[in-house]
């Protein structure tokens, strides 16, 4: 569909072009008519004018006010100029504005159909660029993706696993690989914020930067995504090192500004340059030192430096573990705090030794805490401590998050299970809000992370009643208050009452109170005062 706009403040002058000639057998959908600039104007923000043939000498905004509007406006028509004055001002900006041609009035139906036909000739060819433009751009996508595709086939080891397969395979899929290249991959990790933020929101970004100040549009590599990584893979066939040192100031360059304008910071691990076919073992050995780097600190780290295996010397749990027992909390996490600290400065900590620190405290920590009748697989059975723990090898950050976090959360039920008469309370106050459940000591004591002993003996210590006599007199005295204050059957007074069998219901009751439930609510009944009418 073509439109065209004719503007021209003589109102006969624009009907005499647009009567001029056929512009439908042209190929013309649709003629408007604009006699001002603003009527121009608004006919251009509501429909698609391809092209404007407009007079020059118009009041109240000319044909040259006209076309740096359209220029400012991000419009593109084809424009032809109409004048009744042949200047030299008019004709160079005529050019300045890039128009198809410039016609001097009155002018012919011969020579309107000439220029008629370049606009419309201008306009299609415009069109077909377009569609090629879009047509590649999409080949390109899609030739990005089909590489990304090969590629995560390949690191994640599902097929292709020698550079003669690699190449092969490339070949039959239509991908363009030089078998002389050599292939650097590059790890690029995201470290998780301390405020817990996502990155997401500017995942799109990043990427694009990534690509553009790092690699410079370089059609050698390809952008891998996952998760929290992002892996590139640059092949070349010659200067490897002078690739390397440019990705690495390059890489150096961008998380920098990742740091300073995303508030996103980055670790990079960097590879070298091998044949295809160690692609996919380097980047297991990459995410192999990300997880060795327990520091998380923004940086580039090279796969080629050295890594000594690094021996686990066990630390002084016991004086952190009797720190804990004496109430002294804050010190044991600072005293823990400050060793993983001291040994990340000294490069003595990996995933592997944070693992072994782990296991060794937690034994202990778990004896110490049974030690205060506490069931610690009970303590930290939510879903915040089990997330925690499951994360605390990850970083030193983590693992002193999931310390102090066990040792306050611990340490405050110790102080609970001190205090004999709260630990009562805490009994008295779950019995009675959980009457219609099933309510014995090991339940009782797993809510209140206790073991089921010492439950029993403090609550025997404190009442003189054995818990399993107290739980019945407090059932017994809230079925009595049923049964005289409502109208409720007794099957549901039961029910409420933590008794699913209505029988032994009945026969706990008449051992308790000398009469059957019905009984004693037909008694209440006839001894309560009558109510006045």
């Amino acid at each position: 569909m073509i439109q065209l706009l004719i503007v021209d403040d003589e109102i006969h002058s624009a009907e005499g072009v647009k009567q001029a000639i056929d512009w439908s057998a042209m190929g013309v959908d649709a003629v408007f008519t604009a006699y001002s600039m603003a009527q121009a104007q608004e006919v251009m923000l509501h429909e698609d004018i391809h092209i404007i043939i407009t007079d020059v000498e118009m009041p109240r905004g000319t044909g040259f006010d006209l076309l740096r509007w359209i220029a400012d406006s991000d419009f593109n028509p084809v424009v032809i100029m109409l004048t009744s004055y042949a200047t030299f001002d008019y004709a160079k900006k005529a050019i300045e504005f890039q128009c198809l041609d410039y016609l001097l009035k009155p002018v012919s139906a011969a020579a309107l159909r000439d220029v008629a036909d370049r606009a419309i000739a201008a306009v299609l060819e415009e069109r077909r660029k377009h569609v090629n433009d879009q047509l590649a751009q999409y080949w390109n996508r899609d030739e990005r993706r089909r590489v990304r595709h090969f590629w995560r086939e390949i690191i994640e080891q599902k097929r292709f696993t020698d550079s003669r397969e690699i190449m092969a395979q490339a070949k039959e899929q239509h991908i363009i690989f030089d078998e002389r290249n050599l292939y650097l991959p590059i790890l690029y990790k995201i470290i998780p914020s301390e405020d817990g933020i996502s990155w997401e929101s500017s995942a799109d970004e990043l990427k694009q930067r990534l690509y553009a100040q790092v690699f410079n549009d370089e059609d050698q590599v390809v952008l891998v995504y996952n998760d929290l990584f992002m892996l590139a893979i640059a092949g070349y066939c010659t200067d490897f090192a002078a690739y390397y040192e440019k990705f690495r100031t390059g890489s150096r360059d961008f998380i920098t500004k990742a740091s300073r304008e995303l508030n996103i910071n980055i670790s990079v691990y960097m590879g070298e340059f091998a044949d295809s076919g160690a692609v996919a073992v380097q980047y297991v050995k990459l995410l192999k030192m990300d997880r060795n780097n327990v520091v998380e600190r923004p940086g580039i780290y090279n796969s080629t430096e050295s890594t000594n295996k690094i021996q686990y010397e066990r630390p002084d749990i016991e004086k952190w573990i009797k720190d804990f027992s004496d109430g002294h909390y804050d010190r044991t996490i600072s005293e823990i705090g400050k060793y993983v600290d001291e040994a990340a400065c000294e490069r003595r900590l990996n995933q592997d030794i944070l693992t072994q620190l782990l296991q060794d405290f937690m034994q202990m920590f778990y004896i110490a805490v049974g030690e205060h009748e506490i069931q610690a697989h009970l303590l930290f059975e939510d879903e915040t401590s089990v997330n925690l723990y499951q994360q605390a090898c990850t970083s030193v950050k983590d693992f002193k998050r999931w310390i102090r976090h066990i040792i306050e959360k611990a340490g405050s039920f110790v102080g609970m299970v001190s205090d004999t008469e709260n630990v009562v309370r805490h009994i008295k106050r779950y019995i009675k809000n959980n009457l219609s459940e099933e309510l014995n000591r090991n339940k009782i004591a797993g809510e209140a992370c206790m073991s089921p002993d010492y439950v029993s003996r403090v609550f025997r210590q404190e009442t003189g009643v054995q818990l399993t006599e107290y739980i019945t007199n407090i059932r017994m005295e809230e079925a009595r208050h049923l049964l005289s204050a409502t109208s409720l059957p007794v099957g549901e007074v039961a029910y409420k009452v933590g008794y699913y069998n209505i029988a032994y219901f009945s026969r706990v009751f008449r051992i308790r109170n000398g009469k059957t439930p019905a009984e004693y609510r037909t008694e209440f009944n006839d001894h309560a005062p009558s109510q006045s009418r």
